[in-house]
């Protein structure tokens, strides 16, 4: 058995005593970041809105993890609600190395009480792409596992509701946009709040 060899990009990181010190800055930015946004997030909630305050009644939580894919990621829950399969959640996800996504997950009763209550049209604006996926809880996110929300009619939406057990909408950023996530998506929140009327 043969000795396992590292290629000079290899053996370059691994020298590198400063890689854990610097992802370590990095996490401490995200949590601030996400806990910046959170804060933007309940901030801004439309009078309107008939979200009802069950949604807030969990507060919203920082997730991590090391190995989604090859990747850490790090996700903020805010607004949610977990009861069974009645899920409501408003996710931010951020994959190193590949972007920063929301996601707007429903199932359960918030699914038929709250699904139909969106809009193609409204939601089209913001850039909403429609899961395809096997699982609300795959984050992969390109042409193939989701669909422009655009291309829906209301009533091609209102089947897709009828003949599913769950709907998540996406939207991605680039991680070059670090310092805007919280006004990115407190702004994509609030469209939403209101369009549920």
């Amino acid at each position: 058995m043969h000795s396992p060899r590292l290629s000079l990009s290899e053996s370059n990181v691994l020298q590198d005593a400063q890689f854990f010190t610097t992802k370590a800055a990095i996490d401490a930015k995200i949590n601030t970041l996400f806990a910046e946004l959170k804060n933007k997030i309940e901030a801004c909630q439309p009078a309107n809105s008939k979200l009802p305050a069950e949604i807030w009644s969990t507060p919203g939580r920082i997730h991590r993890g090391e190995h989604l894919g090859a990747f850490p990621w790090r996700a903020l829950d805010s607004p949610r609600c977990y009861a069974g399969t009645d899920i409501f959640v408003f996710r931010t996800l951020l994959v190193w190395g590949n972007a920063f996504s929301f996601h707007l997950i429903l199932s359960g009763k918030w699914l038929k009480s709250h699904g139909f209550l969106l809009r193609p049209k409204s939601l089209a604006q913001d850039g909403w792409m429609l899961s395809v996926q096997d699982s609300p809880w795959d984050w992969t996110l390109d042409s193939t596992s989701h669909q422009p929300v655009s291309q829906f009619t209301d009533g091609e939406w209102d089947q897709w509701i009828d003949s599913h057990e769950w709907l998540k909408i996406s939207k991605s950023h680039s991680l070059d946009q670090f310092s805007e996530i919280p006004d990115l998506g407190a702004a994509l929140w609030k469209h939403l709040a209101a369009a549920f009327q």
